[in-house]
């Protein structure tokens, strides 16, 4: 696989990633893994954090 498409499709993903954070913090849903319920601001710096990565990704791809 070429770097680019790489750049690309981690881009992507990371882009993907961080929308369903965000829609899960906006609309405040309950999620669970085990006993243990994640807090909304978790969802709200995940998905701040994967966004940035996204951008980060597509700048790269941008450079080259």
């Amino acid at each position: 696989m070429k770097q680019q498409s790489y750049l690309i499709i981690s881009a992507v993903i990371f882009g993907l990633v961080g929308i369903m954070h965000l829609v899960r913090a906006i609309n405040g849903s309950v999620f669970q893994i085990g006993g243990w319920s994640a807090p909304v601001y978790v969802s709200w710096v995940a998905g701040v954090v994967a966004l940035l990565f996204c951008i980060w990704g597509f700048t790269l791809v941008a450079r080259r």
